[in-house]
């Protein structure tokens, strides 16, 4: 599974956990975590606010999500491919 590298990068150096760093904001530890995963996205105010205490931009956040959605489209236009390939022996066989 995908990972924030720089937020996970910034956590061991800073040795702040997820948890830690989510006081700080004023969110909950699983925002942070799903976030930093790719499971949802944070809202700006929350990215500017980690900015404050982390260096990481909002720009960096959006290339993270960015690069989620080019692998996602990536794989479901694979899979599109795959089942259109399968598609004239599934015809054959009825």
């Amino acid at each position: 599974m995908a990972t924030f590298k720089p937020l996970e990068e910034w956590q061991r150096l800073s040795r702040k956990s997820d948890r830690a760093l989510a006081e700080l904001i004023g969110v909950s530890h699983s925002k942070i975590s799903r976030a930093k995963r790719g499971l949802t996205t944070l809202p700006m105010r929350d990215q500017l606010l980690l900015e404050r205490h982390t260096g990481i931009t909002p720009a960096e956040w959006t290339e993270f999500y960015a690069s989620l959605a080019r692998a996602a489209s990536r794989a479901e236009g694979e899979a599109v491919k795959k089942n259109a390939r399968r598609a004239p022996a599934a015809e054959e066989a009825a």
